[in-house]
C-alpha cells in the first residue's frame, strides 16, 4: 500500500469516494446527504492537507491531517472504499497522521468523524 498526497485532478473521485463510504455506514439515504453541502465532494481547503491510500493504482481510501492549536493536530474523515474495510487502510492511515503529526511538533492527534467500524483513539505524542 502506497500513502501519499492527494493530488488536484483526484478531488472529484475523493468526493465520489467520500460519498460511497458514508453511505455504506447506513446513518443516512443518498437523498439526505446529497442535500448536505459537501456530502460528495473535498473541500479545496482540505486538498493540500489530505493523503491517499493507494493500491495498484487505485485509491482505496483517504484522511485530512489538519494542524489546529496548542501543538494540536487532527485526522479528519478517515474514509475507506467499503469493499476494502477491515482491511487494515484504516490504521495505516492512523499510522501516516502519527507521522505527519510529529512532523509537525504536535502533543496530540486527535481523529474526527471516526466511521463505524474504525476502532481508533485519541493519541498522545509520548504514545505515538
Amino acid at each position: 500500500m502506497l500513502l501519499r498526497p492527494a493530488k488536484e485532478d483526484e478531488r472529484e473521485a475523493l468526493g465520489a469516494l467520500k460519498l460511497r463510504a458514508t453511505l455504506a455506514w447506513g446513518d443516512h439515504t443518498r437523498e439526505v446527504l446529497l442535500a448536505l453541502r459537501g456530502a460528495d465532494e473535498l473541500a479545496a481547503e482540505l486538498l493540500a492537507s489530505s493523503f491517499v491510500a493507494e493500491i495498484s493504482g487505485r485509491i482505496v481510501g483517504f484522511a485530512n491531517h489538519v494542524t489546529k492549536v496548542d501543538l494540536e493536530t487532527e485526522m479528519e474523515e478517515p474514509l475507506i472504499e467499503p469493499g476494502e474495510w477491515r482491511m487494515g487502510i484504516g490504521t495505516q492511515l492512523l499510522k501516516e497522521a502519527e507521522r505527519r503529526a510529529i512532523v509537525a511538533g504536535a502533543r496530540r492527534l486527535r481523529v474526527a468523524a471516526n466511521p463505524p467500524g474504525l476502532r481508533l483513539s485519541t493519541k498522545r505524542a509520548d504514545s505515538m
